[in-house]
């Protein structure tokens, strides 16, 4: 499988994005409620670029394979100061099942670890996303939290499962390591799932 590629996302991968939010199978799994016109998916994108303005280093990229574009994946900064960003990621349905998306979360989160060392990197994955636990589990990422019955979707509830990137002074540090990760994602939660929550337009622009 050739290796996906990777661009800073800008105003000119709108397309892309709109599709992925259009599509009912993509957003199934996320904080996205129902598929979203072309209004609210330019709010989406605006807003997203906004969050990227004044980084040191950039953090959300569109993915390409064979030069196609297939997805996005990205961390954005959730709060100031840098400290704290959410990982997320979504592909197109005719790229499922190559095996993009793993490739795309390890090299995102080797980047992430690379440019913010320091920064807590938080992901979440709603406990039927059986490739979304995978993809994060072969990334490095660490469960640290459970909000039961948090994700509500045509009437049925699931849990919410929290994840953390340990930090690599946390990796080192053995099991006292992921005790301090335990605690401090009890008391902060989670972050990545929420993130389009949180940006959700108040009104369709449409």
């Amino acid at each position: 499988m050739n290796k996906p590629r990777y661009e800073l996302l800008s105003a000119a991968h709108f397309e892309v994005m709109a599709q992925l939010w259009a599509d009912s199978e993509v957003i199934r799994y996320t904080a996205v409620e129902r598929p979203c016109t072309p209004a609210q998916s330019r709010l989406r994108m605006e807003a997203l670029l906004e969050g990227q303005q004044g980084l040191p280093v950039p953090t959300i990229y569109l993915v390409r394979c064979k030069g196609e574009p297939c997805g996005v994946a990205g961390a954005p900064p959730l709060g100031k100061g840098w400290r704290r960003f959410g990982f997320f990621y979504q592909f197109l349905p005719g790229f499922w099942g190559r095996g993009i998306g793993g490739e795309a979360a390890a090299w995102l989160a080797a980047r992430m670890r690379e440019s913010y060392p320091r920064a807590e990197l938080d992901a979440d994955a709603v406990e039927r996303n059986a490739a979304s636990l995978r993809i994060l589990e072969r990334a490095g990422f660490l469960p640290c939290g459970v909000r039961q019955g948090s994700f509500e979707r045509n009437g049925l509830r699931l849990d919410i499962l929290s994840f953390r990137l340990p930090a690599p002074e946390e990796e080192s540090g053995g099991m006292g390591g992921l005790l301090i990760i335990l605690l401090i994602a009890a008391l902060a939660g989670g972050g990545a799932f929420y993130y389009f929550k949180i940006m959700k337009p108040k009104k369709d622009a449409a």
